[in-house]
């Protein structure tokens, strides 16, 4: 039973009015060493600031073990159960006992979770039970009379982050495997109790209650606990003023967080709880001061680990930007008076320079990002160029598009995250700007060719016109040639292709006239010749069809005249010479006409046709 309740700030302390002491003879067991055995790995282990209670009692070959803590229900029950198990394990209670774990909420009566371990059974485990009141053992009030805990509102703590300027080996485990769950064994049907056994029942609940009372820390006599206790508590506020590391850091707020976990567990009824009472609130103002900078050194850490893996994309360095100013205002809350002002300032100094450097590689990635995305329109560009490209002037716009592209992407520097992907697009847009060079200097080619059989088949034509036949041969054949260098599938290839037969047929053309040209040249020799003497005896004109010879009105007379004397004269000689000078004209103006092979026709100069000839 009850007897009082006293109350201490917000934590309510409970009482028994019976004292004795508990053995047993299955195995004894120093309690109060095992419930601060216990309540420290807990407490220390799970990072709480105020501890979860802990109360054991032996009964018979069991072993009850009650947690109590404040409002809300505890979130890691599982994780609880775990330490509490091994630590049973460790202190090898669970070789000499069954254990029944239960877990409960400061003022309420009922658990709301429990675990069961069997004896010499250690895999065979009820798992953590939670909200299932129906499931608690239905014994549970008569295990558990010898049973309190002092109420106290428990501070839920942060997770842990990696660290960069903090090594941290205190990651929490991670969640066993869930356990088989099964449904504890219905309590025996009671039945009333004769007088004596109640008696006997009351008298042990008062013994429990007096080894309760005598078994808590410093509960009687010296406590040699408590000056110890403020020494690592001490010692922990000094290596926090200059750490070495960040696992001296950790390593003093685990010894304070103990310490206050020692300070809390001393009952009201010893003489020292004054004492820990006063120590209690001066060090837990520093405890909450030290866990708001482990949290920074966390988030730092955290930070500095994300930026070890380069190069990282833009979203990347802004969450490790929002990481270093996160840790740089937890900083900024330690006041001048703190015990870790001086230590927050260094850092703070030192983290802005890191955000420094951070939001320079931050402009650096979002500068990249910039001269990529400006690459990629630039590549749309060219592409829609390349598509309607024709002329050489078309090309040589899109080969200069294609290296601005080019261009923007070697901008990139080759420590962002963007490079890796700027190299792919790099070799794709030097394969497309090597197309255009070359697709450009081949309609140079084409273009520059084209041309110039247009210029060359112009001049061509004005011989013609002037009987140059010889130009006109050499300037076609040019043209003809300058048409069979224009590339394929080039713009100008298909007129190119159009013109040729019409250049061919000028050729020809121009080449005949030039073979009739000759010809008549040389026919113009032979005339000339035969035509000249002391006295011009005749004129020519030369045409593809005819020899057209005028005999000379000079000439005709001078032979008629000659002949008219000889015959007045009767000299027969002078009229046979005669006779012999015409045959051999005639006979000379033939042969011109075979060697020409072109029709021939004398006149008189009166124009009466004396004779024709046709070449043989």
């Amino acid at each position: 039973m009850w007897l009082s309740e006293y109350k201490l700030g917000r934590l309510p302390i409970y009482t028994y009015t019976c004292a004795g002491v508990m053995e047993t003879a299955t195995y004894p067991v120093n309690l109060q060493a095992l419930e601060r055995s216990l309540q420290v790995n807990l407490n220390s282990e799970l990072s709480l600031l105020v501890p979860i209670q802990v109360r054991c009692l032996l009964r018979e070959a069991s072993m009850i073990v009650l947690l109590q803590h404040p409002q809300p229900k505890f979130p890691r029950a599982k994780r609880a159960f775990a330490i509490m198990e091994r630590t049973l394990e460790e202190e090898r209670i669970m070789q000499k006992y069954g254990v029944l774990i239960y877990l409960r909420i400061s003022g309420q009566k009922q658990p709301y979770a429990f675990h069961k371990i069997p004896l010499n059974s250690p895999q065979e485990k009820v798992a953590a039970q939670e909200e299932s009141p129906d499931l608690i053992p239905s014994d549970w009030e008569e295990e558990s009379l010898a049973l309190t805990l002092d109420e106290e509102e428990q501070k839920e703590p942060q997770e842990p982050e990696e660290s960069l300027a903090l090594t941290l080996d205190e990651e929490e485990p991670k969640e066993q495997e869930e356990e088989e769950v099964t449904t504890p064994p219905a309590a025996p049907k009671k039945s009333w109790l004769p007088v004596a056994i109640a008696g006997t029942a009351i008298s042990l609940f008062c013994f429990l209650g007096a080894l309760y009372i005598f078994t808590r820390p410093c509960a009687v006599g010296k406590c040699e606990e408590l000056p110890q206790a403020e020494k690592l508590a001490e010692e922990s506020l000094d290596t926090i003023k200059s750490p070495q590391s960040g696992q001296e850091i950790l390593q003093a707020q685990k010894q304070l967080q103990q310490s206050i976990a020692f300070f809390v567990s001393i009952p009201p009824w010893s003489s020292h709880y004054d004492r820990a009472q006063e120590l209690l609130s001066a060090y837990h103002a520093d405890a909450v001061k030290l866990e708001e900078l482990v949290l920074a050194l966390k988030t730092a850490a955290r930070a500095g680990n994300m930026s070890q893996k380069l190069p990282l994309a833009e979203g990347k360095w802004l969450e490790i930007k929002e990481l270093w100013r996160e840790a740089i205002t937890r900083l900024q809350k330690q006041t001048a008076e703190s015990e870790f002002y001086e230590f927050a300032q260094g850092k703070i100094e030192e983290y802005e320079l890191n955000l420094k450097i951070i939001n320079q590689r931050l402009n650096q990635e979002l500068q990249a990002k910039k001269y990529f995305e400006a690459a990629q329109e630039t590549a749309q560009i060219a592409k829609v160029r390349q598509g309607v490209a024709q002329s050489a002037q078309h090309w040589q716009r899109v080969e200069a598009t294609w290296e601005v592209a080019v261009e923007e992407l070697k901008r990139i520097s080759t420590e962002t995250y963007t490079y890796a992907e700027a190299q792919k697009l790099a070799e794709e847009y030097s394969t497309q700007l090597a197309a255009a060079k070359k697709r450009q200097t081949q309609e140079k080619i084409s273009s520059n060719a084209y041309n110039q059989a247009l210029s060359l088949a112009h001049s061509a034509k004005e011989a013609e016109i002037s009987a140059q036949w010889s130009d006109a041969v050499v300037n076609w054949r040019k043209a003809l040639n300058s048409l069979k260098q224009v590339p394929e599938n080039t713009f100008y290839s298909t007129p190119a292709q159009t013109l040729q037969s019409g250049y061919q047929q000028a050729f020809n053309r121009s080449q005949s006239q030039l073979q009739l040209a000759l010809r008549a040249e040389r026919v113009r020799g032979d005339l000339e010749r035969t035509c000249s003497a002391q006295v011009k005896i005749c004129y020519y004109t030369i045409s593809n069809q005819i020899i057209t010879v005028r005999l000379t009105p000079i000439y005709m007379q001078e032979v008629r005249l000659a002949s008219l004397n000889a015959q007045a004269r009767g000299d027969r000689q002078t009229q046979v010479a005669l006779e012999n000078h015409v045959f051999s004209l005639q006979r000379a103006f033939e042969a011109i006409s075979n060697k020409a092979g072109i029709t021939l026709a004398i006149y008189t100069p009166d124009g009466a046709l004396v004779e024709s000839h046709s070449p043989q």
